[in-house]
């Protein structure tokens, strides 16, 4: 079954240009010889001929072998992976966020693929991009796709808010405009979607804080710019700046917020700009 699962892997390298995290779990899992299943992370309807193709692909060069497709919301698909891993039934491979994937492969939930990384493989990508798939010298997962964040903010919103014509620039700005975005409309002004992994530890590192030391062996973010930081963030909670459940909503919840015209900013990959246009 390794050699079956590993297979899809490098075929997902071989395919996609872009990142994610495709990761491998550990020996057991839910299929038998001939069955290899496969979790990806809210793709569907939207990459449906994408995904399908890649199956097919796939198929054509393993006859023998049937694929089971399972997509799950982004919410819930780390639970779940969590849940199998401890039933001792988890799919053989599974899309996830790096920082999620590091926090199985120090459990030693995953598959060591470093046997069967090719060197041109690895070198296709850059040196920081595949250091995130892989951990304590050993690679548990391939670079799916990766994407450039791009602010997105409701102008009628901005406009009624009688703030100008253009996006927050910074934490500071986020703050002044959000307040005037309450008082004038009773609106939030974003939704951060803390639930999702490494959000909070993403902007710390935004803002210059040190997360780890050097050689990863301790926390370093024990620090007063931190806890200002920290502060911050607090403080637009309570004063309605921001939803106060987003510590538990995740990035589905931010675009849904944003379509609905709830929230005003919107901080997401360009991949969502179809699905945005046609539901906002």
């Amino acid at each position: 079954m390794k050699d079956i699962k590993k297979s899809l892997s490098i075929l997902l390298v071989g395919s996609v240009l872009t990142m994610s995290l495709a990761s491998c779990d550990n020996t057991e899992t839910t299929t038998s010889s001939n069955k290899l299943e496969l979790w990806t992370m809210q793709l569907k309807p939207t990459f449906n001929d994408y995904m399908n193709g890649l199956i097919a692909t796939y198929k054509k060069q393993n006859p023998n072998i049937e694929v089971e497709w399972v997509d799950l919301p982004s919410k819930e698909i780390e639970q779940k992976t969590l849940t199998s891993i401890a039933g001792g039934k988890s799919p053989d491979v599974v899309n996830l966020n790096p920082g999620f994937t590091a926090k199985l492969a120090e459990e030693g939930a995953l598959s060591d693929l470093e046997p069967l990384v090719q060197a041109d493989v690895k070198n296709s990508y850059l040196p920081n991009i595949w250091k995130a798939s892989t951990f304590s010298n050993k690679t548990y997962g391939f670079p799916w796709y990766l994407s450039t964040a791009i602010t997105i903010y409701n102008k009628d919103m901005f406009k009624k808010a009688g703030l100008p014509d253009k996006a927050p620039r910074s934490f500071s700005e986020l703050l002044a405009m959000g307040t005037q975005m309450k008082a004038k409309t009773g609106k939030y002004i974003y939704t951060p979607n803390f639930a999702d992994s490494g959000k909070f530890l993403e902007f710390m590192a935004q803002q210059g804080i040190s997360l780890v030391s050097a050689d990863y062996t301790k926390a370093e973010f024990n620090t007063p710019e931190a806890e200002k930081f920290l502060n911050y963030w607090i403080d637009l909670s309570k004063k309605g700046i921001i939803p106060q459940n987003s510590i538990t909503q995740g990035h589905r919840e931010a675009i849904d917020k944003f379509q609905a015209g709830e929230t005003a900013v919107l901080v997401s990959g360009p991949q969502f700009l179809n699905i945005i246009k046609q539901n906002a």
